[in-house]
């Protein structure tokens, strides 16, 4: 169903791409939608990934590389640099924040665990292991 999907939106923008008018407005929008996706989902997702599983086989920042890195930008958007849109300004700050954001995010919330109304578990011996 992700195919379709992505079906779906590449022919709708590369028929808004192919407007040049409206090139330096969705640059513009692409660069900001990317990176406030990032600077939220990503810390989140990451610590929700990374340290709530149970039965680990990858880590977040080996996924983010095959979707976002590899899938989105290698396949994606690398089809529309004829058309004038490139990958997102910040995508390589961003790709180099996903080596610590979410661990950072993990230590704040465990830090600051008496200010919340939750806790989460300890980690364990085989969270340490992986």
């Amino acid at each position: 169903d992700e195919v379709r999907h992505m079906a779906n939106g590449y022919s709708t923008l590369a028929a808004v791409v192919s407007n040049e008018d409206n090139l330096k407005y969705l640059q513009t929008d692409f660069d900001r939608a990317f990176w406030r996706q990032h600077s939220f989902l990503d810390p989140f997702l990451g610590v929700v990934y990374d340290y709530f599983q149970k039965e680990r086989g990858h880590s977040y920042l080996e996924k983010w590389t095959e979707w976002i890195a590899d899938d989105w930008v290698g396949s994606y958007i690398s089809k529309m640099e004829p058309y004038g849109l490139s990958v997102p300004e910040c995508f390589y700050v961003a790709q180099e924040q996903m080596r610590w954001k979410h661990h950072t995010a993990a230590m704040l919330a465990a830090a600051s665990w008496p200010l919340h109304f939750w806790r989460w578990d300890p980690l364990t011996e085989s969270d340490f292991e992986w």
